[in-house]
């Protein structure tokens, strides 16, 4: 079975010996913005960590899980806003190698009521409705959690109260993002609706216009 073209390319390291001077730069670039950005994500969660007093080798290893999980699935999309053109070139040399051809398809905007970074700036005020209010039911769910429930897990669980706050903060945070955005669309459901389509949009002109 032939070999077909992903836009993950640049992770099969088993045919680097093959790839052209377009694919080198291009990987360079993407391997570069990968590693730019971890260092400065595991250097803030680290320190936000540190705050906690947690032991340094707990520190180090949360930093760097979380670092990666918010990193490598975002390394290309930030290099292709870089280096538009060396990613560009990079993507066809490596389609050409398997003879394929380049399909970036549509991609979503995933989390963009959190994404602050995705797409362009022209933010439709369905949008704008749908991130504020999810933002404040969030923050009305998290803050009384984190409040309430640090000194009840140190006696239930026996933990210390810098495990106990950490625990909250990492189990309350996603949540309350979570039914704030359920509650947003079942009780505005086209609203929700439209401000989905509107980000959708929004995001893949950026991605059009960075390869352009």
């Amino acid at each position: 079975m032939p070999d077909r073209w992903t836009k993950w390319w640049w992770l099969r390291l088993q045919s680097v010996s093959t790839w052209s001077a377009d694919e080198r730069r291009a990987a360079g670039a993407v391997y570069g913005t990968l590693l730019v950005c971890f260092l400065f994500a595991a250097a803030g969660f680290a320190f936000y960590i540190s705050r906690l007093k947690f032991d340094l080798n707990v520190t180090l290893v949360a930093a760097i899980a979380a670092s990666l999980l918010a990193v490598v699935p975002n390394a290309r999309g930030i290099a292709s806003a870089i280096f538009p053109g060396i990613i560009k070139k990079g993507d066809e040399a490596a389609a050409n190698r398997v003879g394929d051809v380049v399909v970036l398809p549509e991609e979503s905007p995933g989390l963009w009521w959190i994404n602050y970074g995705a797409g362009t700036n022209m933010i439709s005020s369905e949008e704008q409705f749908v991130r504020v209010a999810i933002f404040i039911i969030a923050m009305l769910i998290f803050i009384p959690s984190v409040l309430y429930f640090p000194p009840h897990l140190m006696i239930w669980f026996d933990v210390s109260k810098r495990t106990s706050i950490l625990s909250t903060i990492a189990a309350t945070l996603p949540l309350s993002y979570f039914i704030g955005r359920k509650l947003i669309v079942q009780f505005w459901p086209e609203v929700a609706r439209t401000a989905d389509e509107n980000a959708w949009v929004r995001f893949n002109r950026r991605k059009l216009a960075s390869q352009d």
